[in-house]
């Protein structure tokens, strides 16, 4: 079991920093990308398909998951191929977003927020968590700079 180790955290939070801003826009760019991507997979699992809307749901959330990490470990951190680990690290980063998402957005409801404002931050707090988790734990063997060999 991992230890507190203030030391290690500081130095992981200055190699995010000094990442090229690039990795950091790829990320969002594929974040924002795959909101289109999941609707459409939902769109065609549910209306083509004729899937009931939780099984369609449940099966483009994960289709746009493993699509989502495959180009995040590709394009952003230039792998040449998915690992197993860095999956089910991502796939855990995936699940905790949910859960922040839903912590705050119910939280927020419940002492009078509006639901879609309270929604709104708690979108906005999973975008801060995936970013952290995803360049300092599932991806954090990648912060050292290099040429990505996806733009050669």
């Amino acid at each position: 079991m991992a230890q507190w180790n203030p030391r290690a955290l500081l130095q992981s939070a200055g190699r995010l920093l000094r990442v090229r801003g690039m990795t950091v826009s790829r990320w969002m760019l594929v974040a924002f990308a795959f909101v289109g991507v999941n609707a459409g997979l939902l769109f065609v699992a549910h209306e083509l398909l004729t899937l009931p809307i939780l099984a369609a749901t449940v099966i483009a959330g994960e289709a746009s998951t493993l699509l989502r990490f495959v180009a995040n470990d590709r394009w952003v951190f230039g792998h040449a191929r998915p690992t197993l680990r860095r999956c089910w690290q991502f796939h855990l980063t995936v699940l905790a977003s949910f859960a922040v998402w839903a912590g705050i957005t119910a939280g927020l409801s419940a002492i009078g927020v509006p639901y879609l404002l309270a929604s709104v931050v708690g979108n906005a707090s999973t975008v801060a968590w995936g970013l952290s988790t995803n360049f300092l734990w599932v991806w954090s063997a990648s912060l050292v700079p290099q040429e990505f060999p996806a733009d050669r």
